[in-house]
């Protein structure tokens, strides 16, 4: 018998939830909220207070008899954090708490976490799968006095992609110099070298346009629409990082359907699709240049990395930075924030404390 975990996944309209014995996944659940409802509460913990009732059918019934070990979420910490696999206390959830809305829903994971573990005396843990804090300085600076480069990436996947890449090369991390994509529900990008990551994109400041993201965008078309009295500040947020890319050309985010319609003979899906692999290789590209070219092989991680048509089309494009391209589809989230309890409780690894790093 191995530890029971307890992995949790909260989605906009949805909280995923299940029960690992060790690797081996006993039980799994979506409970539905209702929207509404969840748009009235108050406050964060009100919200998950909301997202717990529901849960509590299944949790009766799963942990009956049951001495839980841990219970998983995930989290948003603010950017010079590092990363990583955290112990649930009572700094963690005020450093969590200072992060003003950003990563509002994945933050549940954490508030869930703490509450399910307390009640049940099982150890919280969070996995924080974004970060900013250990690129170079250089990269940062964005060429206005401000403002600088450097909002949180998906800093995990990315870092799963070079852990996966290592294996396949037989080569160990620090020696491997990678350019990586986390082609998911929207992308980001890294240089990696010397077992740190270099250099970074990730959409809310540039590179690709993905599903849902118009990433890189003109700042003074942007400035212009910001003024002209036509929209609201979370309108046009919204246009840009929630409904643009694929979502504001075909009213979906979902890139097997622009693909079908691209090889149905739809002209203007085609292109469409055709400029997201072409940025996507831009942007591979504009990341090899931080590793003067010297680049052992690139490394796609993600649903849309799996996709064959569009893989071809980046392969296309990007074959000539390395004739290495490697790709992943990624786990499910639930395994991955599972995984992240049982390292901590096999002490395979310590998490980490949040008290340990200055509050910056």
């Amino acid at each position: 018998m191995g530890f029971k975990v307890l992995s949790l996944y909260p989605k906009v309209a949805s909280t995923k939830m299940a029960l690992f014995d060790g690797r081996d996944m006993l039980n799994s659940c979506e409970a539905r909220h209702d929207l509404f409802e969840l748009s009235e509460a108050p406050t964060m913990r009100d919200k998950s207070e909301l997202r717990l009732r529901d849960l509590e059918g299944p949790l009766g019934e799963w942990l009956q008899g049951i001495r839980l070990d841990a219970v998983s979420g995930g989290a948003v910490l603010p950017p010079n954090m590092p990363a990583g696999v955290y112990r649930i206390d009572g700094e963690f959830m005020a450093r969590m708490g200072r992060m003003h809305g950003i990563g509002r829903v994945i933050n549940h994971g954490a508030l869930l976490a703490s509450a399910i573990s307390r009640s049940r005396s099982a150890s919280g843990i969070a996995l924080v799968p974004f970060s900013s804090g250990e690129f170079v300085e250089i990269a940062k600076v964005s060429g206005v006095p401000g403002l600088r480069f450097g909002r949180m990436t998906h800093t995990l996947h990315l870092k799963n992609a070079v852990r996966l890449a290592s294996i396949d090369l037989n080569r160990p991390q620090e020696e491997l110099s990678l350019v990586v994509a986390y082609l998911g529900s929207n992308f980001s990008f890294c240089s990696h070298s010397g077992g740190r990551i270099i250099d970074l994109s990730n959409p809310f400041e540039r590179g690709p346009f993905s599903q849902t993201h118009g990433g890189s965008i003109p700042a003074s078309e942007i400035i212009r629409m910001a003024y002209s009295g036509m929209w609201a500040k979370t309108d046009l947020l919204g246009h840009v990082n929630a409904r643009g890319g694929l979502m504001s050309y075909f009213g979906t985010n979902d890139l097997c359907k622009a693909i079908s319609m691209m090889e149905e003979g739809d002209a203007y899906a085609s292109l469409v699709v055709h400029a997201m692999a072409y940025q996507v290789a831009e942007e591979l590209a504009s990341l090899a240049t931080t590793l003067c070219g010297k680049v052992d092989a690139i490394a796609l991680i993600g649903m849309c990395a799996v996709k064959r048509p569009f893989a071809k089309l980046i392969r296309e494009g990007a074959s000539w930075i390395s004739p290495t391209m490697l790709t992943y589809c990624g786990e499910d989230e639930l395994v991955t924030f599972a995984d992240a309890a049982l390292s901590a409780l096999s002490g395979e690894s310590a998490p980490l404390v949040c008290g340990n790093f200055p509050i910056i």
